[in-house]
């Protein structure tokens, strides 16, 4: 891995990571210390302290969000990742956010997107591809990692599956469950059973 040249007009960029798994913030965190040119300056579990973190300290410092937008799916009393990536692009309409998250439903994805996140990169991108993907935000452009490529521009598609098998006609059914009830060779019944 080779770190990209410094962006010109400061040392490196600030990111904030909302993440509500702390195994996962810490790994970020020490994993990226490798760029000279990328630091978590802040983090936070949950989208209130993330607002309150903002609102009081890192507002003018931030250069990139890095947001779960499954942030809160396992806390149904805590603020929403998409209600979080609302409330974040109303308020700080310039400050780029790139959705990093284990969750890839396209329609949730394009939800973001209308919402106003500039990215997506999956957490189980390859790594370089987050770096690059982070970089890319950083400057003002967006980056949709695979299925973000679907959703972006609106040009999202959903999958189509087969459609299942359609399900046995009544008679059959009612046919099958009479015979393991009642075999031919059961003195039970002679077999001269008839359904209607």
């Amino acid at each position: 891995m080779s770190a990209s040249p410094v962006l010109p007009d400061q040392p490196f960029l600030r990111l904030m990571l909302i993440d509500d798994d702390p195994v996962f913030r810490l790994g970020l965190r020490v994993w990226l210390e490798q760029f000279p040119d990328l630091r978590i300056v802040a983090e936070t579990g949950d989208g209130e302290t993330a607002l309150q973190q903002l609102a009081t300290e890192f507002a003018s410092t931030i250069d990139l969000i890095l947001l779960d937008i499954s942030l809160g799916r396992n806390h149904p009393d805590r603020l929403p990742g998409l209600t979080l990536c609302q409330h974040l692009k109303t308020q700080y309409l310039d400050l780029p956010l790139l959705i990093l998250s284990s969750f890839s439903e396209p329609v949730m994805l394009a939800a973001a997107q209308r919402a106003g996140a500039n990215g997506y990169c999956p957490k189980a991108a390859n790594l370089e591809d987050l770096v690059t993907a982070i970089r890319q935000v950083a400057i003002g452009r967006s980056y949709w990692s695979q299925l973000g490529n679907r959703v972006q521009g609106t040009e999202y598609r959903e999958t189509t599956y087969p459609s299942p098998p359609p399900p046995p006609p009544p008679q059959r059914e009612k046919r099958e469950t009479i015979s393991r009830l009642f075999p031919k060779n059961s003195n039970s019944c002679d077999g001269s059973l008839k359904v209607s």
